[in-house]
C-alpha cells in the first residue's frame, strides 16, 4: 500500500512554525495554563503533507476523509510536556498536549499506516481517557530523527 500522503519533515526552531500554528499553540497555552511551550521547547518539528490522490469510496461514504489536501503538523517538545499541533486550511488549528512521562509511542502495522511515522497515546490534557494520535513523517533523515528524538524524550521523562 502506497502512502496517500507526500511528506516532508525537518527540524525547526519554534519561532519558525507557521503564524497559525504559533498562534493556536499560544491560545492553547493560555487555555490549560501551560507555561510558554514555544519558549520552553527543547525540540521542534514540522510536518508539511500532502494528499497525493482523492480518498477512496468507503472513506468517503463513512466520512473518514482529512478535510484537507494539505496540512502541516508541528511537534513540540519540552522538558516535560508533548505538543502537537495541526494546521490545514478547512480544519484551522488543532492542539493537544500530554506529560512526556504518559506517552506511549508505537509503529502502527504497514498495513495500517505506510509513513514511517508513530502512534503517540496518552492521556490529552483535558481529555477523560488516553487516546492515540497518529503522527506522520517522512522517510528521510527528517522523519527519523523526530522518531527517534520523541522516543528518547520519552525515555528521559519516565527516567525521572
Amino acid at each position: 500500500m502506497d502512502d496517500p500522503y507526500d511528506r516532508t519533515t525537518v527540524r525547526c526552531s519554534a519561532n519558525d512554525l507557521p503564524e497559525p500554528l504559533r498562534a493556536g499553540i499560544q491560545v492553547y497555552a493560555e487555555e490549560h495554563q501551560l507555561d510558554d511551550p514555544l519558549a520552553q521547547a527543547e525540540h521542534c518539528y514540522t510536518t508539511h503533507s500532502v494528499r497525493q490522490r482523492e480518498p477512496g469510496l468507503l472513506a468517503r461514504l463513512t466520512g473518514r476523509v482529512d478535510p484537507d489536501s494539505e496540512h502541516v503538523t508541528a511537534v513540540l517538545i519540552t522538558e516535560t510536556l508533548l505538543l502537537i499541533g495541526v494546521h490545514g486550511r478547512h480544519r484551522g488549528v488543532n492542539v493537544r498536549s500530554a506529560r512526556l512521562d504518559s506517552v506511549t509511542i508505537s509503529k502502527l502495522p504497514a498495513a495500517l499506516i505506510t509513513d514511517p511515522g508513530v502512534s503517540v497515546t496518552a492521556l490529552w490534557f483535558g481529555v477523560p481517557e488516553a487516546s492515540s494520535f497518529h503522527v506522520g513523517a517522512d522517510d528521510g533523515g527528517g522523519g527519523r530523527a523526530l522518531v527517534e528524538t520523541l522516543r528518547r524524550a520519552v525515555g528521559t521523562a519516565r527516567g525521572r
